[in-house]
């Protein structure tokens, strides 16, 4: 998926350029939590995409939102599957942490890791072997998945953030909603602890550098990531 960047990170990250090691009162605005991520009716919701029809599920009520087909399923999405003119089929559930649905007929199928174009052709498929001859069906993603990152050490408001969706956000942006520096802090040496294929891996960035080179390699940040920002010896 091609990245983008949002007015409002974009002028974030700028800020960060200029804002002194030392305390100050210009703060970007963003809103952080320390809550773990809830259950069913407890996604977040982007404002970006156009709101369809209202379901009901277990009592609570949700809007569904259509997405980028290209968009790729993630873990704890909320999606609705519907399969025309074969009510009994359509679904609305959460996505396992393992990727996996529970669908009518054929039991549970992987989706998480396709885009919606990809894992609506596997439903597609895995019917006409033998249920239905040509099902027509569509995903509508009604949750999308939060997506958090984590920034302490020496910043103005050390916390979780949650990533916006549908975008990626860079080592600068992640700084600039954390509040910017604090006095101290040492902008060429921070840490980022990411897990990668069940291993911790350790990133050591210099963030300074990155900021004074505008046509240089921005570092992108990953769900869950750990980011410590160090304090400066001098």
């Amino acid at each position: 998926m091609k990245k983008r960047k949002t007015p409002l990170l974009s002028l974030l990250a700028a800020a960060v350029c200029f804002l002194p090691l030392s305390s100050t009162h210009a703060q970007a605005k963003a809103q952080t939590t320390s809550t773990p991520p809830s259950t069913v009716g407890s996604g977040s919701t982007n404002p970006a995409i156009t709101s369809g029809f209202n379901q009901q599920e277990d009592g609570r009520r949700f809007i569904s939102q259509s997405a980028d087909p290209s968009y790729i399923l993630k873990p704890n999405d909320f999606i609705q599957i519907i399969v025309f003119q074969e009510d009994e089929l359509n679904t609305i559930t959460r996505v396992s942490p393992e990727g996996t649905i529970s669908f009518p007929l054929v039991g549970d199928v992987k989706i998480g890791g396709n885009n919606i174009a990809k894992a609506t052709q596997r439903l597609r498929t895995m019917l006409m072997d033998g249920y239905i001859k040509n099902p027509q069906i569509s995903i509508t993603v009604m949750e999308f998945a939060k997506r958090r990152f984590s920034v302490l050490g020496e910043v103005q408001r050390p916390g979780t953030y949650e990533m916006p969706q549908q975008e990626s956000v860079n080592i600068l942006q992640a700084i600039a909603l954390a509040g910017g520096y604090t006095r101290i802090a040492n902008p060429r040496k921070i840490t980022i602890k990411r897990v990668e294929d069940g291993k911790e891996k350790v990133y050591q960035i210099d963030a300074k550098t990155i900021a004074q080179n505008q046509n240089g390699k921005l570092f992108y940040i990953q769900p869950d990531d750990s980011i410590t920002v160090a304090e400066s010896l001098f």
